[in-house]
């Protein structure tokens, strides 16, 4: 409507035409008044989503863990995954995740990461839908920003450690959070938000791909009710204490 007026404001200039076709892209105002309302009754998919709720790194308390279910059912599975949240006093989110494996000898390690073996972190941050930051038994990464379109240019810095037991292997992943500022000088690097927290979180998913002859098994917290981890409107919520 603000437009509406604005295009006749203009009278016959060139801004006239500009606004008409800003509004020619946009849906009529009863139309749009109809979709805000029906969205309204469907209610926010988000209002009962989990909340994981991680440490500052400092603090002397237990780290809860959380553990990953099948992708679509949410059941529990019998090969356990579990991970834990911290937040550095430097800026960083640490993700510590620890993957049962009782065929170690048989880990399928990709250069791409994904389609191997591998960890998966979704991260819708305070400004920003989203994040998704891959990583394979022998630390190798694979990230992207899935904002519109994914852009395979960009770079979480992030930095790994693993470990491979006798039945599992591990990582830790500490990625930099940097703030709007930073972030829109250097659009391809660094993952931009703040410290989440109760009044502004971050949604995310953690998940794993297990690939074997027989086949690939998907899980993730919390789960999606897809094959997919990238659902964000299924994302948990996410604060640190």
């Amino acid at each position: 409507e603000m437009l509406a007026k604005a295009r006749d404001t203009a009278g016959d200039s060139v801004y006239r035409q500009r606004i008409a076709m800003m509004l020619d892209e946009l849906p009529e105002p009863d139309d749009l008044r109809q979709t805000v309302a029906r969205l309204a009754e469907m209610g926010d998919p988000r209002k009962e989503a989990p909340t994981i709720v991680g440490r500052p790194t400092d603090s002397k308390k237990f780290l809860q863990s959380f553990a990953l279910v099948d992708i679509e059912t949410g059941k529990a599975v019998g090969t356990r995954t579990r991970f834990k949240v911290r937040w550095d006093d430097k800026g960083a989110v640490i993700f510590e995740i620890k993957c049962d494996e009782p065929d170690m000898q048989n880990l399928f390690v990709t250069d791409d990461v994904w389609t191997g073996d591998s960890i998966a972190i979704q991260l819708e941050t305070q400004g920003h839908a989203y994040y998704q930051i891959e990583v394979n038994p022998d630390g190798k990464i694979f990230d992207a920003d899935r904002h519109g379109r994914m852009n395979q240019r960009w770079e979480s810095n992030a930095t790994v450690e693993t470990e491979r037991g006798a039945d599992f292997w591990c990582v830790v992943v500490r990625i930099p959070v940097v703030d709007a500022e930073e972030g829109a000088a250097d659009p391809n690097h660094h993952v931009v938000g703040a410290k989440p927290g109760i009044d502004n979180p971050w949604y995310i998913n953690v998940g794993r791909t297990r690939v074997r002859s027989s086949g690939k098994t998907t899980w993730s917290f919390p789960h999606t009710g897809k094959r997919s981890y990238h659902v964000p409107e299924r994302f948990a919520k996410m604060v640190i204490e």
